[in-house]
């Protein structure tokens, strides 16, 4: 069982992504936003994280990614997004990357990876 946050404004496709690893057995939490997300990390540690690029607000999916790098926090980051090139995620500790629309269980593999 894996400790999973999921990073998503869009309410309805945290929670259909979080259900479907919460079947699988896992602990999941969601934040909407990335000022959320890093309030939560800094109180908590992940296995995984899964985060969309645009989040609604001033911190972006690879802002989180590299905020999490610098505090010396070190989760499994996948990024599920519309919106970005190979460009702007080189470089940063981004595990994979995947194009939405991705169904959840796709998603799921990379936890067998």
């Amino acid at each position: 069982m894996y400790k999973i946050l999921v990073i998503e404004d869009e309410k309805k496709i945290a929670e259909w992504f979080a259900d479907e690893f919460r079947e699988l057995g896992h602990e999941v939490q969601t934040a909407y936003s990335g000022e959320q997300a890093l309030e939560i990390c800094a109180k908590q540690d992940f296995d995984f994280i899964f985060t969309d690029y645009n989040l609604g607000g001033k911190i972006t999916g690879i802002d989180v990614a590299n905020a999490l790098t610098e505090s010396g926090k070190s989760p499994r980051i996948i990024l599920v997004t519309a919106s970005i090139t190979a460009k702007v995620w080189a470089g940063s500790n981004i595990m994979k990357i995947f194009n939405k629309p991705v169904l959840p269980k796709t998603l799921a593999r990379v936890l067998k990876e």
